[in-house]
């Protein structure tokens, strides 16, 4: 198993060419040796988001990366479906939950990937060489906004998927489940208080927010800047990195309305939040296991002969 690629925050690539590293979509397809892929984080401040392993001969596979720990997103996607309980009334949800978590995995990879040809194919064109200007709109490539859309989609729908496993573990655990997430936590009333502040501070600092964007998607206008515009920027180097634009509002519900004053970029907030609903996935299923521990714990005293009496 061989690493032969890295993907970085706004598409900065690098790969393996023959047996050293190099920095690639430089424009006129050329590329920069360089000496180790973590010196691209040194040197533009980007964190890597996927990776590219080769197995055998021809076999690879595209891993995304966490953004706290250098584990695999999806290894750690497995964790939390091996360890919901298979004797739990709540077991298929759990494999529900552990479905959409993949599906964010998946959405976010194919955005980081898209990222990186948007960076390959705009190096390609003659005019990208000459060109003097170091940030530039590449335009028709709607291919980025449409993987952002289903990752924030997904995202808020791995929230209420939670919801099934709280109500069963920490609240009543009958009736029907609240509709959504942020119905479900203030009637678990058995959530560990460490628990709950965590569940509450995830749903207030994004969960909100990515509801935002998922109804202004679904009800209201689409987050394109206009005419499926990437800001291609012209490394020190000559490569050429690329930010999809999303709005700081999406509140507002209409294109004349929104702000980009932070240059929010869709995958690094798209990985951020895809990091944010597999720790409370993660937190949640932790303290499913400390209470079934607890519960396995109970000492439950076993009645004596009649001659013990």
């Amino acid at each position: 198993m061989n690493l032969v690629r890295v993907i970085y925050e706004r598409g900065i690539t690098v790969r393996i060419i023959g047996t050293e590293w190099h920095v690639v979509n430089l424009s006129g397809s050329r590329s920069e040796k360089i000496d180790h892929p973590a010196l691209i984080t040194a040197r533009y401040g980007v964190q890597p988001v996927v990776v590219t392993q080769r197995f055998g001969k021809d076999k690879t596979i595209d891993m995304l990366l966490r953004k706290t720990t250098p584990a695999s997103f999806g290894l750690e996607v497995t964790d939390v479906r091996q360890r919901v309980p298979m004797t739990s009334p709540a077991f298929f949800k759990g494999l529900n939950l552990t479905y959409l978590l993949q599906a964010v995995q998946y959405h976010c990879t194919q955005l980081a990937l898209l990222y990186s040809r948007n960076c390959e194919r705009y190096s390609e064109f003659p005019f990208a060489e000459s060109n003097d200007h170091n940030i530039v709109l590449f335009q028709g490539e709607p291919e980025s906004y449409f993987e952002f859309d289903a990752l924030v989609t997904a995202v808020r729908r791995a929230y209420d998927s939670c919801r099934y496993l709280l109500w069963q573990y920490f609240g009543p655990g009958c009736g029907h489940t609240p509709s959504s997430f942020h119905k479900t936590l203030p009637l678990c009333r058995d959530l560990p208080k460490h628990l709950a502040e965590r569940m509450e501070t995830s749903w207030s600092t994004y969960g909100e927010e990515i509801t935002e964007y998922r109804d202004c998607i679904q009800h209201y206008v689409p987050l394109d800047f206009g005419n499926s515009s990437i800001h291609m920027e012209k490394l020190d180097n000559g490569a050429w990195s690329a930010r999809v634009l999303i709005p700081d509002n999406p509140s507002a519900k209409a294109r004349g309305k929104f702000l980009y004053a932070t240059k929010r970029d869709a995958l690094t907030y798209g990985w951020v939040v895809s990091n944010e609903i597999l720790e409370v996935a993660k937190a949640m299923v932790d303290a499913i296991t400390d209470q079934e521990n607890s519960a396995t714990d109970v000492q439950i005293p076993q009645p004596g002969n009649a001659a013990d009496r």
